[in-house]
């Protein structure tokens, strides 16, 4: 992004680096611990988008708010 816009843009990660260091760290920096970990951590993303549809839980419990 910074070749295309010639300056860095904030916000255009969507707090991608911020769960990946969430996932590295709670598989004790292991990679097979690493990628076990990023896909409980997915499920529980993409869960409480799901709760909250159905349920009308607010998903703010599970992840932050964006």
């Amino acid at each position: 992004m910074i070749g295309v816009h010639r300056r860095l843009l904030e916000g255009i990660t969507s707090g991608y680096g911020f769960s990946g260091i969430v996932a590295a760290l709670f598989g004790k920096l292991h990679p097979l611990g690493a990628i076990l970990a990023s896909f409980l951590f997915g499920s529980l993303l993409v869960g409480a988008d799901k709760m909250q549809r159905a349920v009308q839980v607010p998903s703010g419990l599970v992840a932050r708010a964006k």
